[in-house]
Order: structure tokens, then sequence, then C-alpha cells
């Protein structure tokens, strides 16, 4: 299942991709940079509560930056619900934009947009009253943002020379990192650099901050103390600055300015190694093996996993299902039928190397889409196992998510 398209060479990666180059998946790094949706199949849709997120992440950035248009010193009600509809026909728009998301338009119908727009919109309003009003705080649409250090959605840069003066025309220098800090701001001689977070913040069942968002803070500061080095001339070290992990709620997590290497030189370095590797591929099948790093935290909503080689080797490899998985591959063993009268969920049984499932709960939308027959090799993305006795038509039960990502056809 060959890429379709040409991958081209990274020439500059945003801070939230660090940790995926560094710790996780390179392929997933390469290709959230360039995305292909002719990887394998026609790519998986995005799950609604990603888009509903974003909305609530924008709208609570945009309460961070201070700058009500209503005349008011802080938001209303009114004017928090006008921002929530703003973004919301944006990310509409953008769904419509790909057959693959259509079927989510419009958001409002999802059951869970209302309590978590209504959450948002509670938290954007109290958050914002929460904040100082300044004058210099930048206008994100403004060009005026590319220039500034303080403020909301501060724009930052892995320059080492002195600012160049042409930036912005195509003879300018192509940055390897860039990225744009969600709110920095002085408190006393104190540099202090927030990274808003929305959804969860620990890692599973522990509470430890996720590893990928203290890189991804720490590649800011590093970031920001260059932009300020060689755009304003303004010599700052790490250890002036406090860095914080801001929840939804607005509480602050403190982040340890103590660490041996530069996340900027690590990030340089493996973005030389990957771009060599991608030149010197002699196929795209190559370089999934080279690049590839299957774990449940890089794949588990990464969109190009049903055309990842070595990803689905790993599932026919274990019996078509990894027990801290969440797809199955397998042969169809008998026709889809409905789980009850009328019902739009179906399910079916799906023989691997050792055992025969019962799939249930398959969105009916798949089955029509995918004209499947008996002994054909089927990918479901999307469920888990439930613990179950043996029953005498099959061994082991897999249960699709709700909110089921995609069933495939394998067969070459």
């Amino acid at each position: 299942m060959p890429w379709d398209e040409q991958i081209l060479p990274i020439d500059r990666i945003r801070p939230s991709s660090a940790h995926e180059l560094l710790h996780g998946c390179r392929m997933k790094a390469v290709l959230s940079k360039y995305p292909n949706s002719e990887i394998g199949h026609e790519g998986i849709p995005v799950h609604p509560n990603s888009s509903i997120g974003t909305i609530y992440h924008r709208l609570l950035e945009a309460a961070r930056r201070n700058n009500p248009s209503n005349g008011t010193e802080n938001w209303d009600a009114d004017f928090a619900f006008s921002v929530l509809r703003q973004l919301t026909d944006r990310e509409n728009q953008k769904l419509l934009q790909n057959p693959l998301n259509a079927h989510l338009v419009p958001l409002t119908d999802n059951s869970i947009y209302h309590e978590r727009c209504m959450k948002g919109v509670y938290n954007a309003i109290r958050i914002n009253s929460n904040i100082t009003p300044t004058s210099t705080q930048p206008n994100p649409s403004s060009q005026d943002s590319f220039h500034v250090l303080f403020g909301a959605e501060i724009n930052v840069w892995d320059i080492e020379t002195p600012w160049p003066s042409n930036l912005g025309n195509k003879q300018a220098p192509i940055f390897s990192i860039k990225g744009q800090i969600d709110r920095v701001s002085q408190n006393g001689n104190r540099i202090v650099i927030e990274d808003l977070k929305t959804g969860k913040i620990f890692e599973n069942d522990s509470e430890e901050l996720k590893s990928s968002f203290i890189t991804q803070i720490k590649l800011y500061a590093e970031l920001w103390i260059l932009t300020a080095r060689y755009r304003h001339g303004r010599d700052y070290s790490i250890s002036d600055i406090d860095m914080f992990i801001v929840d939804e709620a607005n509480i602050r997590y403190p982040i340890s300015n103590h660490y041996a290497e530069s996340i900027t030189d690590q990030l340089r370095n493996v973005l030389l190694q990957t771009n060599q590797e991608i030149i010197n591929s002699a196929s795209n099948d190559d370089l999934t093996v080279t690049l590839a790093t299957p774990n449940e935290n890089s794949c588990r909503y990464c969109i190009h996993r049903t055309g990842c080689i070595v990803y689905l080797t790993e599932l026919l490899d274990n019996s078509g299902f990894t027990e801290d998985g969440f797809d199955l591959i397998g042969t169809l063993a008998n026709h889809p039928i409905p789980n009850g009268v009328g019902s739009t969920n179906y399910q079916m049984r799906v023989q691997t190397d050792s055992h025969l499932w019962l799939v249930d709960q398959i969105k009916g939308q798949w089955i029509e889409e995918s004209n499947l027959q008996i002994g054909d090799t089927i990918g479901i993305f999307g469920g888990y196992e439930i613990e179950t006795s043996n029953c005498l038509n099959f061994e082991r039960y897999f249960k699709c998510f709700l909110d089921q990502q995609a069933l495939y056809k394998i067969n070459a």
C-alpha cells in the first residue's frame, strides 16, 4: 500500500511535532507535516471530539488574548457566544472541504458539542476577567504580532543569526522549527511562558503531565530565547524563564527549567538525519520501515495507520490484534448482519490465525461502503476487546467504538 505522492524532506516543523520526532514515530511527524490522503486507503475521518476540542481551545485562546471588540473591559456572555459561533462556522467549513469528514457537519448536532462549548464559554469569561488588559498585547491577525515578545500567540523561530531584513520574502531563510506560544508575560524580572491545553493533560492513570507537553513547552522556551536574542537584541537564558502548562480551568502546572541538553539542538539533528533518510530511500515502503515506530500513544489517533506497513504487520503478527491496542485485522467469516430489527449497527465474525472473533457495533455506513465478501481480509479501525468466555460461535469479542473510525478491505 504505497503512497501515491512523493514524500518531501521536512523543511520546518512545529513544536507540537517535536516529541513525535524525538521519542515517538518519525513517520507520523513527517506525514503530519505533509498531510497525504492517498496513504494506503482513503485515510481515517477525524474524531468529532477532536474538532470540538479545537473550537474549545481556540475559544480559550481568544479569551487569553484579552482584546474584546464589544467595547467592554472584559468578555460578557453575548460576546463569548459570538466568538463561539465564528469558531464553529470555521471548523464546519474545514470539515466540509474533506469528503471523509463532511458527515460530521454540523458539529452542533453532536451531543458533546453543547456540553463542551457551554463549559468553554464559562471558562473563557472567567479566564478573561482574571487577565489585566494591556495595551501591548498584539492582535494575532496583525503583522505586528510577528515583532513582539510578550502577549498572546507569540511567534518564535530557531534563528541563530541576526534577524534578516527580508523576512517574509521568498529570499528569506527557512527556519527548521517555528512555533506560536499561547502566552508570554513578565513577572518582575522573570519571563513567564504558558501553554494552554484542553482535555487530558496527564499520562494514563497517573498524576504526571504528558511528556509530549513538557517537550513542547521547553522547546517553546528555547525558541523564545533565540527570537529575543536575534530579533530584539535581548539576551535571556533558560534560568530566566518560568514555564507553565495551563489546563482549561486555568490551573497552572510548573515545569522545571533545569535540564541538560538543548531540545532545539536535538531536534535539528533528528531533522537532518530524517531528511537524509527520506532523500536516500529507494521507495516509500522502505522509508516506512525506517521511520515508523508503532506504539499506543503514537498510533491511537494517527490517521495514517491504515496504510502503515509496519503497523499492519504488527497487527497481523499478533493474531490480528494488539492486546493493548484498538484495531483488528482478519478474514471475514460471514456476511455482516444487523444487531436487531431496524438497527443501523452490524456484527460479523472475523477469523485471525488463532481466534474467531465476534466484531460488534459496526456502523452501517462502513458496511455499505466496503462491499464486503466472505474471505476478504479486512481491517476494523477503532475498537477494543471485551473480556468474555468462549461461546459456540466465537472465541474473542471485539466491540467497535461508538464513533468507530473506519473499516477497510486490506486485500491487495
